[in-house]
């Protein structure tokens, strides 16, 4: 099956949208990881179609060389969760290793991990030296933040100040940003106290919307 599911994958590639996707995702000619150029859309409806395979077959693709084999194992994962929420979970958190980019990262964390773990997970992410746990950490706390629960998202912005990659900065920024949408003062708040230390994108990100 994980074969199969290659083959339609090389099939459905784009070159020159795969040259133009590579710069926004960081990976480039040299790198292990290969982009074929498939949009998000038509990776989400082949998601449907495949949403049967099994836990083996689903690692294979998270584990996979090319890119859109891991999209298409998060989208897939999205389905499966609605019904198995604890046990995608947990797959997921035990092959983060091979969700080591932003797109994967933003379109899984928040209903994936979120919803199915307590805080202290996403603290322990938090402290990981793994970038991306890092980020499933933060953007998971989207899901505090609806429910008008800042706590989590302030404590990691603050924490990530001075985290050294810029993709931190933005996602602190971004969480930051969806604070001030429910709640403005809680944003400005935190900015009077912390923009000054605040990485140039971090404080940008999060004052986009003020007025």
């Amino acid at each position: 099956m994980y074969q199969e599911i290659i083959e339609n994958l090389k099939a459905l590639s784009e070159s020159k949208f795969a040259g133009w996707l590579a710069p926004f995702l960081s990976i480039n000619e040299n790198s292990e990881e290969k982009i074929l150029g498939i949009r998000v859309p038509i990776l989400r409806k082949m998601a449907k179609n495949f949403c049967d395979i099994d836990t083996e077959t689903l690692e294979k693709l998270l584990s996979s060389n090319y890119h859109e084999a891991k999209s298409l194992a998060i989208f897939i994962m999205l389905l499966k969760s609605k019904k198995e929420p604890n046990l995608i979970c947990e797959l997921y958190l035990k092959n983060l290793e091979y969700i080591n980019n932003w797109d994967l990262v933003d379109y899984s964390a928040p209903h994936i991990v979120a919803p199915n773990v307590d805080k202290e997970v996403l603290k322990t992410l938090a402290e990981s030296d793994y970038l991306w746990a890092n980020r499933v950490a933060m953007v998971s706390t989207i899901y505090y933040i609806k429910q008008k629960d800042y706590a989590l998202t302030l404590e990691f912005a603050k924490k990530f100040i001075t985290h050294p990659h810029h993709l931190m900065h933005k996602a602190s920024g971004w969480m930051l940003r969806e604070v001030g949408k429910q709640d403005e003062k809680v944003l400005i708040e935190f900015l009077n106290k912390y923009s000054s230390k605040m990485p140039s994108v971090m404080r940008s990100y999060a004052k986009e919307r003020l007025k």
